[in-house]
């Protein structure tokens, strides 16, 4: 987990130093984000950093890149309850239904909240300092790994 996040780091970093761009996406383009995206899947890696990173590196606008990055994860969100619910790990009774629906909401809210900020982070180009956050924790995993538990 610590080269993935450390390799997350450079990414974020590298994203925030390329220039300003303005294409469209396209279906190639839409294609090599899902596939940064699905690369996410690794511990370490950022879903939205990936996406918002890959995106950047093709000359989409930042702003589009974080919308396109916000819009991707949708499907997975239903695609997770979908299994859950099919799995017969999400049962909805009676007595669950306020607490999930209050926490839903919450999460929602929050969740506009988080994307605005996260918009802002983007558009001024300062995904680097969540990078530098991950170069050094990715380090220090890493050393901890080695040096402190070896097995």
């Amino acid at each position: 987990m610590g080269i993935f996040l450390f390799i997350n780091g450079i990414v974020l970093i590298v994203s925030d130093y390329l220039p300003k761009s303005n294409k469209p996406i396209t279906p190639l383009k839409a294609l090599l984000i899902g596939i940064s995206q699905a690369i996410a899947i690794l511990p370490g890696i950022s879903r939205s950093g990936s996406t918002i990173a890959t995106s950047v590196g093709l000359g989409i606008d930042r702003k589009e890149a974080a919308n396109f990055s916000f819009l991707m994860v949708i499907p997975l969100l239903f695609g997770k309850m979908a299994k859950d619910i099919l799995d017969g790990k999400m049962v909805m009774s009676e007595s669950k239904a306020l607490p999930l629906f209050i926490g839903f909401f919450i999460s929602f809210v929050v969740g506009i909240f988080a994307f605005k900020w996260l918009l802002e982070i983007v558009k001024k180009a300062k995904l680097r300092y969540f990078g530098y956050y991950c170069l050094f924790i990715g380090t220090a995993a890493i050393i901890l790994r080695i040096w402190v538990w070896p097995n």
